[in-house]
């Protein structure tokens, strides 16, 4: 009984080294590109939060409407 249970913890340890391993192995691109996309969903955020801002606002800023119509026509990728 007691080599069904060592076996048992065994075959648990190697399970979570390699759950551990596959973590391990998110290549230094795969990260990259996660980044790109917060980047890019943070684009869209801050575009949208821009056009709902009024031209008061605006104003405080220093940016005119036509220049939030020109930064919101941009695709997400163009900075």
């Amino acid at each position: 009984m007691e080599s069904l249970f060592g076996r048992g913890s065994a075959s648990r340890s190697s399970f979570s080294s390699s759950v551990g391993g596959t973590i391990r192995r998110i290549s230094r691109t795969g990260l990259i590109i996660c980044d790109t996309l917060f980047v890019w969903l943070e684009r869209v955020r801050q575009r949208r939060q821009l056009l709902s801002l009024s031209d008061q606002m605006l104003s405080d800023i220093g940016v005119s409407r036509a220049d939030v119509f020109k930064e919101c026509e941009k695709p997400f990728w163009r900075a």
